[in-house]
């Protein structure tokens, strides 16, 4: 735990480029609030970027620390687990404008990325290291385990939005059975998705390389690639639906706040 303070002590230029980066979005969120062009949105993509910026930090004085590439890593995958955002609000920015073919490309590249998201929980797997036995009493471990499990929980609450988003401009555009069965199907694509990212190690842009993709693909298939399917499907599932209550409570506060008050009301 020394040691980590020192680092964190010892590693100025990391703080200065994190407090001005902090200090960029907070000044640009006060400029357009002064102006009155301040919306919800705004608001939650100026803290997480706050957040996920205060996360890198930290994570890159573990590396220094313990010289494992795992931090680095941890912070790439949350970076994939934000794009999918990204790709959603394009596809359906440009639906609204009716622009069909941009719409479908950023909503294929959205299909692409999203199983980055659930894919996080499966980082824990490392954290197994973290605490060997006889050091439960070491904090630094603890801090670790701790850092590790705020990363996940982060990415895939961020993450899981764009699914929302994609789930809930279905059911307005087709009918819910069809928004429904189409939930089920990305989530089973992404239970596939991790499994080949956990263990053939293939990544979201080896679509690129379609041969060597069908060789990997067809040449590992056994009923644990079935099983370790399911379960991550169900597990991305079980998490949307987590995270879609928190998603409708917000919305449903939101709504609320908009309504007009009465005001020939005694």
């Amino acid at each position: 735990m020394v040691k980590f303070i020192i680092s964190l002590v010892l590693s100025p230029v990391i703080f200065i480029l994190i407090l001005a980066a902090v200090f960029c979005i907070i000044f640009s969120v006060y400029r357009l609030r002064k102006k009155g062009k301040v919306t919800r949105h705004i608001n939650i993509a100026a803290a997480v970027s706050v957040i996920f910026l205060v996360f890198a930090a930290i994570s890159f004085i573990m590396y220094r620390q313990e010289r494992n590439f795992y931090f680095i890593f941890l912070v790439w995958n949350i970076i994939l687990a934000f794009l999918p955002i990204v790709f959603i609000k394009l596809s359906l920015y440009n639906f609204s404008k009716r622009r069909r073919f941009l719409a479908y490309f950023y909503g294929c590249l959205w299909l692409l990325f999203f199983p980055n998201t659930p894919y996080l929980i499966t980082d824990h797997v490392n954290t197994l290291a973290f605490i060997p036995a006889g050091k439960y009493h070491d904090i630094f471990s603890w801090v670790k385990l701790t850092h590790t499990g705020f990363g996940v929980f982060f990415g895939i609450s961020v993450g899981m939005y764009s699914l929302y988003s994609a789930h809930r401009a279905m059911a307005k555009r087709m009918n819910k059975i069809i928004a429904h069965t189409a939930l089920a199907v990305i989530c089973l694509l992404s239970g596939y998705a991790i499994y080949i990212g956990r263990f053939l190690r293939i990544n979201s842009w080896d679509v690129l390389r379609p041969l060597y993709l069908i060789r990997r693909l067809t040449g590992d298939l056994s009923l644990f690639t079935l099983q370790y399917t399911l379960l991550m499907a169900a597990t991305t599932l079980l998490l949307y639906i987590s995270c879609s209550l928190i998603y409708k409570i917000t919305d449903s506060k939101e709504n609320t706040n908009r309504i007009p008050k009465d005001d020939n009301k005694i």
